[in-house]
């Protein structure tokens, strides 16, 4: 039961404070990362990643990822390693509570999340707390192992929505900030490219309304393929759903993966009395293409589009409109 919403289990099931905790597997290829980000009431912005074994070099290393944006468009950021045999790397398997020597992000007891990171000069030093339910997928959503030669990639959004206030550290400056932002959680026991050619991916959010969708991408023929997408209206789960009508409006040809990259997409369906239809547009394309080769992993390809969106939304006793603009990524991770 989500709040808000009774839905069908089989889909998405009931979040426990120990999906967010660390998910161990012996497999070397076993990654994992808890992914935050934000954006501010003073026009700063984050996306903050602590992988406990980052799927994304080789060896997979423990590692903090830090982006932070100013106002005038600096980027500011930092990739370092931690060496757990020289500092503390600790996580545990009961809840969100992770320590890479000076930094940490752990759920408080009133439910908070304290998240405080720093590397390379910059720093940040912030309190997540949600404003929406957390989801995660039930187990009829997820291809059975046989369907997938036994490897599993497991997601959850711990924040789908959630107010953010604390601190950043910046040119030796300490900047208040308070805003919104959304945490993740992703983990797997094999190589991110088996099992996945890719997603898509994306959320918008307004006064009333927060919406998250997903495209899995499966590698081995046969596997479920179903989008999904997850509406709260007023901090109430109204749409919780896989049954999702997935439609590429526009695309572009890359001579690079010889693929049709999606510029445009409607996602659109029905739960109960609730009918949706959103429509995203390709307004910018903010990184595109190759990312950094690593030696015994596949090439990965990766894109980051600004968007144009109108969403409709219709229950028993409203009908809502909504539009603005909104960060989508897609990913490719085999090509073959």
């Amino acid at each position: 039961m989500i709040k808000g919403l009774k839905i069908d289990e089989k889909y998405f099931a009931k979040y426990e404070l120990s999906d967010d905790a660390l998910h161990p597997y012996k497999e070397e290829d076993y990654y994992e990362w808890w992914y935050f980000d934000a954006k501010f009431d003073n026009g700063y912005s984050c996306a903050l990643t602590m992988h406990w074994r980052n799927g994304f070099i080789k060896p997979h290393l423990t590692t903090m990822q830090m982006y932070i944006y100013s106002p005038e468009g600096k980027k500011y950021e930092a990739l370092t390693a931690i060496n757990p045999q020289k500092y503390t790397c600790t996580a545990s398997t009961e809840k969100c509570d992770i320590v890479f020597r000076d930094s940490f992000c752990r759920v408080e007891d009133d439910g908070r999340y304290h998240l405080k990171m720093q590397a390379k000069g910059i720093a940040v030093d912030l309190f997540y707390t949600n404003t929406v339910p957390p989801i995660k997928r039930g187990p009829a959503f997820l291809p059975p192992p046989e369907e997938t030669h036994g490897i599993f990639h497991g997601w959850v959004m711990a924040m789908p929505m959630a107010s953010v206030e604390g601190t950043l550290t910046l040119d030796e400056k300490i900047v208040p900030v308070k805003g919104e932002g959304y945490h993740d959680h992703n983990w797997g026991n094999a190589t991110i490219g088996d099992g996945l050619r890719g997603w898509s991916w994306g959320r918008l959010f307004d006064d009333q309304y927060t919406i998250v969708y997903s495209w899995i991408l499966p590698w081995f023929e046969g596997t479920s393929n179903r989008p999904e997408i997850y509406i709260c209206r007023d901090n109430q789960v109204i749409v919780a759903t896989p049954e999702v009508d997935f439609k590429v409006t526009d695309s572009q040809y890359d001579a690079e993966t010889k693929k049709d990259i999606p510029l445009g997409i409607t996602l659109s369906g029905k739960q109960g009395d609730i009918k949706f239809k959103i429509e995203l547009e390709k307004k910018e394309i903010v990184q595109s293409g190759l990312m950094q080769k690593v030696e015994g992993l596949p090439q990965y390809y990766f894109w980051r589009f600004i968007d144009t969106y109108v969403a409709d939304i219709e229950g028993r006793d409203f009908h809502d409109r909504t539009t603005g603009t909104t960060l989508r990524e897609y990913m490719l991770l085999n090509i073959e």
